[in-house]
């Protein structure tokens, strides 16, 4: 029985080695180690079962084809280091050296875009800038209030420029909640403050 084990396996590692393997020293020796690890696996396996001849015949199988993979797999590494790493390259038409065209260039047209056209009978209208300081808003007195500025200056400012809008009632109470004084809110509706 065991003689006939022994004879499968070393016929199926024979196959295995013979089988596509010319150049591909790693994957003849991973399937012929593979196999015979699988088949001493099976056979110990079976060997529980009775069944010694199935186990070493399926060992052997799944042996052989993982160890021919992982051989295969280093076959192709090797093989990967020496066509890429050598400079020696046998694929020559994918891998052109990159040379620059120098010949002569075309010429593309320039092109031409129309120019307005100006008329002395157009007249642009001349918008006044007012000159002098101009007038205060809400947020210029809370960032000047919140820069830390006194009040004092706040209220200078306020009765040099006054207020671009009028303020309303609305706006007072938020600026009284926000921390405005009562000096500066009167500065803001233009009313003079007792000293």
């Amino acid at each position: 029985m065991k003689i006939r084990i022994t004879v499968l396996v070393l016929l199926f590692a024979m196959v295995a080695q013979s089988a596509d393997a010319q150049n591909r020293t790693h994957r003849r020796r991973g399937a012929l180690l593979g196999g015979l690890a699988g088949a001493a696996i099976g056979v110990a396996i079976g060997d529980k079962g009775n069944n010694e001849t199935a186990g070493a015949l399926i060992g052997g199988a799944v042996g052989a084809v993982a160890g021919g993979a992982i051989g295969d797999a280093k076959d192709q590494r090797i093989e990967h280091n020496h066509r890429y790493h050598s400079g020696h390259h046998s694929d020559h038409h994918i891998y052109r050296e990159y040379k620059p065209y120098y010949g002569p260039q075309p010429v593309y047209p320039q092109p031409v875009y129309p120019q307005p056209i100006y008329s002395p009978s157009v007249v642009v209208p001349h918008v006044a800038v007012p000159h002098g300081p101009q007038p205060m808003g809400t947020q210029d007195v809370l960032g000047m209030l919140h820069s830390g500025l006194s009040e004092n200056i706040i209220v200078q400012q306020l009765q040099h420029r006054g207020m671009d809008h009028e303020v309303s009632v609305a706006e007072i109470i938020e600026l009284h909640n926000l921390g405005v004084s009562e000096r500066i809110l009167q500065a803001m509706q233009g009313l003079p403050y007792p000293r």
